[in-house]
């Protein structure tokens, strides 16, 4: 082949080489590393059960703590009930008038030598407290207005077989709910629709299984809470139509827990 043919085909080949090396116009060069489309993760059907669950489990937790937060209100109630007594009791001597007790003598003075102040020097009376003898004196149930519904007294009594009942006297009808925790030794009783008109607070020495109680009124109702002496359990409830001396009543008996 003559040098003219070579070369000739030489520049042809170079010539081809630039053209398929340079990129075309308008086009676009693609990176050299890509980066990778991103899917959407599609929802997690476990995950969401599982959601659901624990939000189911905490409503369910929340509803079993209701009668312990219930309870607690009760027992704050009745030492805010304390307290307050014992202020009451606190004020009612701190301004009492010391008297003075004279020494005994030989001879009674003649009534002449006497001072009118020495003939009337009394003992101060002191004011009933919480300790009487309540639950044996006869029911006198205040006189209150037949359109309100109320606990007009409370009557704590003995009977046959280690019962002790607990008697409320009421203005009308009423509904009767209790609640009771041998853990704490207390016993809550609930009248819907009733207030508290009867004495609020007392102490029981002789009672074997109520030591004390506190009543109070909301707007969800009256509610008397009791301090129990040992465990023990419901044996029965009932409402009473008024029959004699009596009016509407609510009682419940409280029997020892073997």
């Amino acid at each position: 082949m003559p040098k003219s043919s070579l070369i000739l085909t030489a520049v042809s080949m170079i010539a081809l080489t630039a053209c398929q090396a340079a990129p075309q116009s308008g086009e676009q060069s693609m990176p050299k590393n890509p980066v990778p489309l991103v899917e959407q993760a599609p929802v997690d059907g476990d995950r969401l059960s599982q959601l659901e669950s624990r939000v189911e489990s905490l409503e369910t937790q929340v509803t079993q703590a209701q009668p312990t937060l219930k309870k607690v209100e009760a027992m704050e109630t009745h030492f805010k009930a304390l307290s307050l007594e014992l202020d009451r009791i606190s004020e009612t001597y701190k301004d009492q008038p010391v008297v003075a007790v004279a020494a005994p003598v030989a001879a009674p003075a003649s009534k002449a030598e006497i001072k009118p102040e020495a003939q009337k020097t009394e003992m101060p009376k002191a004011k009933p407290t919480a300790t009487a003898k309540k639950e044996t004196a006869k029911p006198q149930p205040k006189k209150t207005e037949s359109s309100v519904a109320a606990v007009t007294s409370v009557r704590i009594g003995e009977q046959k077989g280690e019962i002790t009942r607990i008697v409320l006297d009421t203005t009308k009808a009423a509904e009767l709910h209790y609640d009771l925790d041998n853990g704490e030794g207390l016993l809550v009783v609930d009248l819907p629709g009733n207030k508290w008109d009867a004495v609020k607070q007392m102490t029981l020495k002789n009672s074997p299984m109520v030591k004390s109680f506190t009543g109070t009124s909301d707007e969800n109702g009256a509610h008397l809470i009791l301090q129990l002496k040992q465990t023990a359990k419901v044996a029965t409830t009932a409402r009473l139509n008024p029959s004699g001396a009596y009016g509407h009543r609510v009682y419940l008996d409280l029997v020892p827990s073997k």
